[in-house]
């Protein structure tokens, strides 16, 4: 199962770190600012995204936002209509 990590906070790095770990197929990092997210993905190998267009198919997307930044991050997401 291909994942998608949308956010680059404590939540997010855990996540992907954890995942990675236990073998999961971890194939992006979402986050607005491109610095921050490859500071994340970049020692586990997994493939940064700064902008919607640039986000990789995935079977599963995991949000992981701060509250306020949710709707405005969402918004802006290339989603499957009815998802």
């Amino acid at each position: 199962m291909k994942i998608t990590i949308i956010g680059s906070g404590n939540v997010a790095a855990q996540l992907a770190e954890a995942l990675v770990r236990q073998g999961a197929e971890v194939v992006q990092l979402y986050a607005r600012r491109r610095e921050v997210a490859e500071e994340i993905a970049s020692p586990l190998g997994i493939e940064v995204a700064s902008t919607p267009e640039e986000l990789a198919e995935a079977d599963l997307y995991l949000v992981a936002l701060s509250d306020r930044a949710i709707g405005e991050v969402v918004a802006q997401l290339p989603l499957p209509e009815g998802a």
